[in-house]
């Protein structure tokens, strides 16, 4: 008789999680037919109907909630039990997988990680760009360099340094009694400071483009279109953009160098937040706006 493997545990989890076999699919880096057959054969082994065909997808039977929840608790297991593997040996060496937002990545990030690798040659390095809030938990990374108003429960780090806002526009634009248009941001950067303050300052009716990327809405910002909230250390750079006053006086926000909890004794990653922390601490004066 065929026996269950974890693999079948996540397939019926990622139907779950995804609401369709498609989508599934695609989260595994599989075809639509492995997932069916997976999933046709778990519930066939064990005489069980876990979903209900939908008109947009699968749906989960209430009646099955129980063996979801089991086969969550499983994962999480399984996880830190990976976690506590891929730790094991002694020696700063393998593969650690950074990320941080792109507006780091694109500017202070690479010189950092080049240094890292210089300090620690027998590392791996992989570095994830993404404004995404990333689950630690599933170990799509493994340390982070992310400004964040405070860190979550799996992770822990220090608050190494504060990056500075500022209200930017084109140098050349008048600011006078007329109304002025404005650039949003959208998406993940809704959460930041600068969503937040625009949210509850800025009318709707003004933005006339928005950004998930402070990168992004920098271009936009300085080919004309508009005011925009902006880290005040990507604009060093940035000739045709100038600093307005006048909108608050001072908005800021936490960076956090941080690893998940499970990971904190291991030697590669020890190796790796204390170089970050010492690093990002060194550009604190930049990373603030003091130097813009």
């Amino acid at each position: 008789m065929e026996t269950d493997n974890w693999d079948d545990y996540r397939f019926i989890l990622a139907v779950v999680e995804h609401g369709s076999l498609n989508a599934a699919a695609r989260s595994l880096g599989v075809n639509h037919a492995t997932v069916l057959r997976r999933v046709t054969g778990f519930q066939e082994r064990h005489n069980l109907k876990i979903f209900d065909r939908a008109r947009n997808g699968y749906r989960l039977r209430t009646d099955q909630s129980g063996l979801v929840d089991a086969l969550r608790d499983l994962r999480r297991a399984m996880e830190t039990t990976e976690r506590a593997v891929t730790g094991q040996g002694a020696g700063v060496r393998g593969a650690v997988r950074i990320t941080s937002t792109d507006s780091l990545c694109q500017t202070i990030l690479p010189d950092m990680i080049a240094g890292l690798q210089r300090a620690h040659p027998e590392l791996k390095l992989d570095v994830l760009a993404s404004n995404l809030p990333l689950n630690f938990d599933q170990l799509e990374a493994e340390v982070t360099v992310r400004p964040a108003d405070s860190l979550p429960d799996e992770l822990i780090g220090e608050q190494v340094a504060k990056m500075g806002f500022g209200v930017y526009g084109h140098k050349d634009l008048t600011i006078g009694r007329e109304v002025q248009n404005w650039l949003g941001v959208t998406g993940p950067l809704l959460r930041s400071c600068a969503g937040k303050w625009q949210q509850s300052n800025v009318d709707d009716g003004l933005i006339v483009g928005s950004a998930d990327s402070f990168i992004t809405l920098r271009g936009l910002c300085a080919a004309g279109l508009g005011l925009a909230v902006l880290p005040r250390f990507l604009t060093a750079d940035a000739p045709d953009l100038r600093l307005i006053s006048g909108f608050f006086d001072r908005m800021e926000t936490a960076i956090w160098v941080a690893n998940h909890k499970d990971l904190a004794s291991m030697p590669r990653i020890q190796a790796c937040r204390e170089f970050l922390t010492a690093q990002v601490r060194d550009r604190s004066a930049l990373l603030a706006g003091d130097q813009s």
